[in-house]
């Protein structure tokens, strides 16, 4: 769901409505915010308020909760606005809560500021829970949301990744007509870019000024971040051009992806001129800066301009690398498939005393496996073990499915039965590995019992899970077992992905049910599932005359270069192919 207006400042930012604010809202109250300007009952309701606050800081919570009790009893608008003050300087969302079901069971029913005072406390402590309970809360006792409340939530939701419940309360907001400011506008762009929906931060940019605002330097960095993450650097740099044009002051983030643009593209000079930058700014780079931009280098495979940027934050800056310095170059080493490099960059690791870590070893593992090299990956378990590190089950897992790759899968199946005495956590993936494997050589019974093995140990299947059994059965051409693992997605609590559709698809376009699996296309789509080119490459097959294919395919990999737009273009085109039409 695309939304369409975004906003706000920095999360934690006193918004211009109060951010829930007690304090804000006796300024604003008609008695005034002088104290011979209250009247003899709000005094004494100050005082209490004090005295309360005072004892639970100093953890004399009887006494604070027998005065709490008084306050209650007094009752009024006055009393309200001490309990408020209370929740928000009490500290935490447990005494917080406490505070509010004292309010409560005086009979009393909180303001809006009562409610967004405890969705503060709650999003500090990630309890979407609770923040889902307060919201149906307010309804229920008919208090009217305003936009600090819908901006607390829409910052809680977003920031754990929940992005259907954040879509669903900006669906309420716009349905209640509040006016955004723009720290809620700021708020909905971090929604659409934790979801990588490059077009809606666009789109909620560009918002920001119809709705008569100037964007400041989120509003930016959350354009760049956007676009950085999708890979379209030549429009961070236009950003960034924009956002010089208007004399605004960059923050080190804003710096950090406009180099990173140029760092992705080997601009050498580019970068140091956006190092100049920050100098003549006065702000002092730091190894965040410089770690981020040499992934940039190592991403697009800029060896030299990488190991230049190391050199120069030693000699000039005078950082020293860190872990992730090692482990990105590592990460580009190993891309190369340059072992030499890889065994270099270790030794350089060991000589600054920097001991490596997990990352260190699932990177080098990657590369061993892409390389079907058993010797190191065997090398670099033994390695991990006298490293005292825990053991990681991503290496022994690695290095189970190697020798399944390998064929040798009595040594993998002799690996997976000693995890456990070696101190390693079996897991999903582990699993799955296995499940694969035994599929592959001893087939689907035996896959099956391993399967039973991971639900005896309470371990939640995942889609890869019952995707893997899936597959098994579609190479027996058993469509029982197919549709029998694709009804048990629903009964373990799991979504089917895009690989269990595609599963779907390609068995029953080998079956020769085209009709099915075309409807299972229209499925997907109606899920919310996006379509890959194995989805379409798939459909093409099974739907187009064999001189077709290949033709058709051409023109669908140039459609394929741009992420951003290829669910869009891709569904234009094929939707005009009428070999996807059902058959009659």
């Amino acid at each position: 769901m695309a939304l369409s207006f975004v906003g706000g400042g920095p999360f934690g930012r006193r918004s211009r409505h109060g951010g829930g604010s007690s304090a804000v809202c006796l300024a604003k109250s008609p008695h005034g915010s002088g104290k011979n300007a209250l009247s003899p009952d709000e005094r004494r309701s100050k005082l209490l308020t004090d005295r309360i606050v005072q004892n639970f800081r100093v953890g004399k919570r009887r006494e604070a909760r027998q005065l709490l009790r008084e306050l209650g009893d007094r009752g009024g608008s006055s009393c309200i606005v001490g309990f408020n003050r209370i929740m928000k300087e009490v500290g935490g969302s447990a005494l917080a809560e406490e505070v509010y079901q004292a309010l409560m069971k005086a009979g009393l029913i909180g303001d809006v500021v009562t409610f967004n005072t405890r969705l503060k406390l709650l999003s500090a402590d990630g309890d979407l829970s609770g923040v889902r309970k307060t919201l149906s809360e307010m309804k229920r006792v008919g208090v009217a949301p305003d936009v600090v409340t819908y901006t607390t939530a829409l910052n809680a939701f977003c920031d754990a990744g929940d992005f259907v419940s954040a879509e669903n309360t900006f669906a309420e907001m716009r349905e209640q007509q509040l006016k955004p400011d723009l720290f809620l506008l700021n708020t909905i762009m971090k929604l659409h870019c934790k979801n990588s929906d490059v077009d809606a931060v666009l789109g909620a940019f560009e918002q920001i000024s119809d709705k008569g605002f100037k964007p400041d330097n989120v509003s930016f960095t959350l354009l760049m971040k956007a676009y950085d993450a999708d890979g379209q650097y030549e429009a961070v740099e236009r950003v960034f051009q924009l956002f010089t044009s208007e004399r605004q002051t960059p923050n080190a983030q804003i710096l950090c992806y406009a180099a990173r643009s140029k760092a992705a593209q080997g601009d050498q000079l580019g970068v140091q001129q956006v190092i100049m930058i920050s100098n003549q700014l006065g702000l002092q780079l730091r190894i965040f800066f410089y770690n981020k931009v040499l992934d940039a280098y190592a991403e697009s495979g800029f060896v030299t301009e990488a190991e230049d940027l190391v050199r120069q934050m030693k000699s000039e800056a005078e950082i020293e690398p860190s872990i992730v310095t090692f482990n990105t170059l590592l990460k580009m080493y190993c891309r190369l498939e340059d072992m030499a490099s890889v065994n270099a960059c270790m030794k350089s690791m060991n000589e600054a005393g920097i001991e490596p870590d997990m990352v260190t070893y699932t990177t080098i593992m990657s590369c061993y496996i892409r390389l079907e090299n058993v010797d190191g990956a065997e090398k670099l378990v033994e390695d991990n073990i006298r490293s005292g590190l825990r053991p990681n089950n991503f290496l022994y897992t690695s290095l189970i499915k190697m020798y399944g790759v390998a064929g040798d899968f009595a040594r993998a199946k002799e690996v997976f039965r000693d995890l456990e005495e070696r101190g390693v956590i079996l897991d999903v993936y582990t699993y799955n590995t296995m499940i694969d494997l035994t599929a592959k050589h001893e087939g689907l019974k035996q896959a099956e019992k391993i399967f039973k093995d991971l639900l005896k140990r309470n371990i939640k299947p995942d889609v890869a899970t019952m995707n893997t059994l899936m597959a098994a059965g579609a190479r027996r051409r058993s469509r029982r077992v197919v549709l029998n693992y694709f009804v048990m997605l629903s009964e373990v609590g799991v979504r089917p992905d895009r690989v269990t559709y595609n599963i779907l698809i390609l068995f029953f376009g080998s079956l020769g049910n085209i009709q099915k699996a075309n409807q299972m296309y229209r499925d997907m789509l109606s899920v919310g599932i996006k379509p890959d080119r194995v989805t379409f490459t798939t459909l093409v097959k099974i739907n187009t005359p064999v001189d077709l294919q290949q033709d058709i395919t051409r023109q669908l990999k140039g459609i394929w270069k741009k992420p951003s737009s290829f669910e869009t273009k891709i569904g234009q085109f094929f939707s005009e192919l009428e070999a996807l039409k059902p058959e009659k």
